[in-house]
């Protein structure tokens, strides 16, 4: 391997590193916001549970016959404390394995770095003894090399984050597609408890799914906040179908309640297609600004390559 390739990955290192601390700092808030929510989903089950006493067929005639207001609103707030820990779990899950792949690619990059230290220790010697002003040449021209190498390491690094997020923004969106589907067949063909449970099938396929989205977005943002400044926007816009909803269209079927649930959908959709349409406007960003960088580190490298060619030992 050339001094050239060594150089690149042992380089690569520094911007791992940071990466490795941001995670460690990430994955503890996450511990803890997991372990806030699990406790609020806890003390709601208990909340629900208090207030269920009678069997099931009781249960339902109530629900029928008098809607127990108090009953549908710790039932709520148990279902929205759920998909809060839902999302804590799935944050964590996210962070844990980027983790896990940057450990592993330090590992490999740091046997690169033994070999090119040795190298480079050889060839500053003999650069040295040599010649003192071509010796001063070669470490300026090293500093400027590190620094592109660490540019083009958080633009990889922001770009692999961004084709995470794109590929999940598209199973979201198949799954809010069979979802309108089963919709707009409940709508007009009311078929009854198995479209209803077809149809939020694949809406808590989608909510679930979108738990990783938000994740990985929030990640991206972080990965391009040295990058020329490129922001990405957060989920704020989507809206959930909340337990409340679903219990609506479920035991008061009608057609006002299946045209909010397909707008929900339908809404959920379009913010889910700008987001993907974001993320590759910021691919295409990323791509430029790595060719970019290509293109001057082979111009400097090149000029290295001039100057310590007539030292190099292996030549």
């Amino acid at each position: 391997m050339s001094l050239q390739e060594l150089q690149q990955k042992a380089l690569a290192i520094p911007g791992l590193e940071q990466k490795l601390a941001h995670l460690k700092r990430s994955i503890e808030t996450a511990e803890r916001e997991k372990h806030n929510a699990a406790r609020i989903h806890a003390k709601e089950q208990q909340d629900v549970e208090r207030l269920e006493n009678t069997s099931l067929t009781s249960f339902i005639f109530k629900l029928v016959g008098q809607y127990d207001n108090k009953l549908e609103k710790e039932q709520q707030d148990e279902i929205h404390a759920k998909l809060a820990y839902d999302k804590a779990v799935t944050h964590l899950a996210v962070l844990q394995e980027e983790r896990t792949d940057t450990l592993n690619r330090l590992s490999e990059l740091r046997n690169y770095e033994i070999q090119y230290e040795k190298e480079l220790r050889t060839r500053r010697n003999l650069l040295s003894i040599s010649d003192d002003e071509k010796g001063q040449a070669f470490l300026v021209l090293e500093k400027q090399i590190a620094e592109i190498i660490t540019q083009q390491t958080e633009v990889a690094e922001a770009n692999s984050v961004a084709n995470k997020a794109l590929n999940t923004a598209n199973r979201v969106l198949k799954s809010l597609d069979s979802a309108e589907g089963w919709a707009t067949f409940d709508l007009f063909v009311k078929g009854g408890i198995l479209t209803h449970m077809a149809k939020y099938s694949h809406i808590d396929e989608a909510e679930e799914t979108l738990h990783t989205l938000a994740a990985q977005m929030q990640e991206l943002q972080e990965e391009l906040g040295d990058i020329h400044g490129m922001d990405v926007g957060n989920l704020d816009g989507l809206q959930g179908i909340s337990g409340g909803q679903r219990f609506v269209d479920f035991w008061f079927d009608n057609i006002f309640t299946d045209w909010s649930v397909k707008s929900k959908i339908g809404n959920n959709a379009d913010e889910v297609k700008q987001i993907a349409n974001n993320l590759r406007r910021i691919q295409s960003a990323l791509n430029t600004r790595q060719q970019e960088l290509t293109r001057e580190l082979s111009r400097l490298q090149k000029k290295e390559e001039a100057l310590v060619s007539q030292f190099n030992p292996h030549a």
